[in-house]
């Protein structure tokens, strides 16, 4: 599997795949990676709650959740992380 991570802009910033990974130095001095690192926290949380559902049977999902995003948080329902809102 390859994760990529793209700014606003569409550009590459991070990418990790079986075979190595890319990113620039110059994110480590100018806050980016630190940015990135709280990205990636965020959709672990939100991929583990989604896993949570998943592997429930006896779970109802709220399937009409919102599914807007809002600062980059996509509410997953029957999740909840410190980072975000029920």
């Amino acid at each position: 599997m390859r994760v990529e991570v793209r700014d606003d802009d569409g550009e590459l910033v991070w990418s990790r795949s079986p075979v190595g990974g890319f990113t620039s130095n110059a994110y480590g001095a100018d806050g980016t990676l630190n940015r990135l690192e709280q990205a990636l926290e965020k959709a672990l949380d939100q991929c583990r709650g989604e896993l949570a559902i998943s592997m429930n049977s006896d779970r109802v999902a709220d399937l009409g959740g919102a599914t807007t995003q809002i600062n980059g948080d996509i509410p997953v329902a029957g999740m909840w992380s410190s980072n975000t809102c029920r």
